[in-house]
């Protein structure tokens, strides 16, 4: 196990001095079919590609390359989108994942202002995903980098939420604009009783924090349908579409932006 974990080091090492990851794109969807958001999702070469990506974060913290592999991610979403607006695309901002790590670093919110000059961009077209588990490591750290995030414009949103186990203790303590059901909670629905109700009420506490709600995982048509009418305001998954590559994002955007309706695609 050392020995394997002393060679992943080495992998990604390689990794990040050559710049030989990239991103794919997996996009955002209303109700009305309009594609508001992608977010821009790490994918490595050979072994560490066929890891869970928290596996490579953790390789990355152990090895203090958060920050560099933190700031390679922001800068190449950062230059897709602004490649995308140059092309006519508009209304769409990027989401990408960070952890309480990557947040805690120093430098972390003058890499942001840098990041946003150096493309022309708002803080409002681009929002940060973290998991509820990091967002209150944040909160019991006494950090209070979500509020200054929040402060510049920045949209801030709990990726998987529900699968930590303080979520409703610490959800309106949180400055978040958005909540992203996590897959989990779509087992069942909208077959079982129990689960939509589960479903519902969490939709109606967002609205009545006055967050967005995003379901992830939404795999069926039935599935899109009840999340729908239970409030939910926009829709991610393989129904509509898995990760993409650059180009293939590119035209899907081109032909998706609006008015396509939630088809599968």
């Amino acid at each position: 196990m050392a020995h394997r974990k002393n060679a992943d080091h080495n992998e990604l090492r390689r990794v990040l001095r050559n710049g030989s990851y990239w991103l794919e794109y997996q996009p955002i969807l209303t109700a009305d079919g309009d594609t508001i958001a992608m977010e821009a999702l790490l994918r490595l070469p050979d072994f560490l590609g066929a890891q869970p990506i928290g596996y490579v974060i953790g390789l990355a913290g152990e090895l203090g390359a958060l920050p560099e592999l933190g700031k390679g991610v922001i800068r190449r979403a950062c230059a897709q989108l602004r490649y995308w607006m140059d092309a006519g695309i508009s209304g769409v901002r990027i989401c990408v994942n960070t952890c309480a790590k990557e947040l805690l670093d120093d430098g972390y919110l003058a890499q942001m202002e840098r990041v946003l000059v150096e493309f022309g961009l708002s803080a409002g077209d681009v929002e940060i995903e973290l998991t509820e588990r990091d967002a209150i490591e944040l909160e019991r750290s006494g950090s209070n980098v979500i509020e200054q995030l929040r402060a510049r414009g920045f949209m801030v949103s709990l990726d998987d939420f529900g699968t930590g186990y303080s979520s409703l203790s610490y959800l309106r303590a949180l400055p978040v604009t958005t909540i992203k059901l996590d897959k989990s909670f779509l087992r069942g629905v909208p077959a079982n009783g129990d689960a939509n109700a589960v479903v519902r009420m969490v939709i109606q506490l967002a609205h009545d924090l006055r967050l967005n709600v995003i379901a992830e995982g939404v795999e069926s048509v039935e599935q899109a349908s009840f999340l729908g009418s239970a409030g939910c305001g926009a829709f991610q998954g393989f129904l509509y579409t898995p990760a993409l590559a650059v180009d293939e994002a590119t035209a899907r955007l081109r032909g998706h932006q609006s008015g396509s309706g939630l088809t599968p695609a």
